[in-house]
């Protein structure tokens, strides 16, 4: 059996190249937390649909395996505004691309 790895759509940085792009820290503050509404991956990525409060946002990070009503926590990154994914043929009205996401365990 062979193994296959996803790559990003021409033009479409990895996360790590983007992460050097921007120039972020190599640590992160995972200053946000919020719900799962849901979660569709891409390639090397994964667009969340997350409830922060009162707000809904669209993230970008490393490719992670959620489910709707987890929760989530995850630093802040760069917004875009208008993108257009070619791989989903979707025009997100923002996204915020973050370098990582973590799962809060339901125990805590």
């Amino acid at each position: 059996m062979s193994s296959v790895f996803a790559v990003p759509p021409p033009g479409h940085p990895s996360t790590d190249d983007a992460a050097r792009m921007l120039r972020l820290p190599q640590q992160q503050t995972f200053e946000f937390t919020g719900e799962v509404l849901e979660s569709i991956d891409s390639n090397a990525y994964s667009y969340i649909q997350v409830k922060v409060l009162d707000e809904t946002l669209w993230l970008a990070a490393p490719r992670i395996e959620l489910k709707k009503g987890q929760h989530i926590r995850f630093p802040s990154g760069t917004v875009m505004r208008n993108f257009f994914s070619r791989k989903l043929k979707t025009t997100f009205s923002s996204v915020m691309f973050v370098t990582a996401v973590d799962i809060i365990p339901e125990n805590t």
